[in-house]
């Protein structure tokens, strides 16, 4: 069963496939991410500056459900896109304006780009489930913002560029 809930410049197609049951009352540990301009803070780093590498702002536990509270503290809409949010069984996500109201609720399998305005909040509940047996157990996603790409401004290039590290 598929639903569009549209509003403003936010669109979410919602898959209520029954894939997470846990209600937003029964909330997993939480790891804050910030987006501002033009830097991506997690509990274990910050991106940037311009041209810097990558660097992992957290680490998840497999197996371990975690709730993402990614919070827009800049003064443009950003985007957080990853590789994570496709390549795990199912989400849920609440977004959340700057006035703390719920403006829409996802379930099921996310696509991996989640945009916010200024001030605006996502919590994202998941469940990491990967395991290798190469680089000690541990399976690294970016993650990146994209506005303005091709523009002076491109966030990327400007330093949103991070990880976030899944390990054992």
């Amino acid at each position: 069963m598929e639903r569009l809930i549209a509003f403003g410049m936010v669109g979410i197609v919602v898959l209520a496939a029954g894939m997470i049951t846990r209600t937003f009352a029964q909330m997993p540990p939480q790891i804050a991410i910030s987006m501002t301009e033009y830097a991506f803070t997690g509990p274990e780093g910050k991106s940037g500056p311009i041209d810097a590498a990558a660097v992992n702002i957290a680490t998840l536990k497999t197996g371990q459900t975690v709730q993402l509270v990614v919070s827009n503290d800049g003064m443009n809409t950003h985007t957080i896109v990853s590789p994570l949010f496709d390549a795990v069984a199912g989400t849920e996500i609440q977004f959340v304006d700057a006035m703390g109201t719920q403006v829409a609720r996802s379930i099921g399998k996310s696509n991996r780009t989640i945009e916010l305005r200024p001030g605006w909040k996502a919590r994202v509940v998941l469940t990491p489930s990967f395991e290798t047996s190469e680089d000690n157990g541990k399976v690294v996603f970016e993650v990146t913002c994209h506005r303005q790409h091709g523009t002076p401004n491109d966030h990327y290039l400007r330093g949103m560029k991070a990880t976030i590290t899944v390990s054992k």
